[in-house]
């Protein structure tokens, strides 16, 4: 399962009011995330957008380097992620 700050793409979803699919796109890096979606989830994860961007820059370096181990597609969650 795909989680990003201790959450899966639901909770995340519920948490921001971001759709599911869009998370899962955003994560799986199908797409990038706008700034204003940035914002609304930096403000949702009371953390300011630079500060989110950080772990959600973290987070797509993972699974980069976790792919490139040939771990599978990087599935696992970085535990040091947790939401505030």
């Amino acid at each position: 399962m795909i989680q990003f700050l201790g959450r899966s793409c639901k909770e995340l979803g519920e948490v921001t009011g971001i759709d599911i699919s869009r998370w899962s796109n955003y994560l799986n890096g199908r797409v990038s995330p706008t700034y204003d979606t940035l914002e609304r989830a930096a403000d949702a994860f009371e953390m300011e957008v630079g500060e989110f961007v950080q772990h959600f820059k973290e987070y797509k370096d993972f699974r980069e380097k976790a792919k490139s181990l040939g771990t599978g597609r990087g599935k696992d969650s970085l535990s040091n992620q947790k939401g505030k």
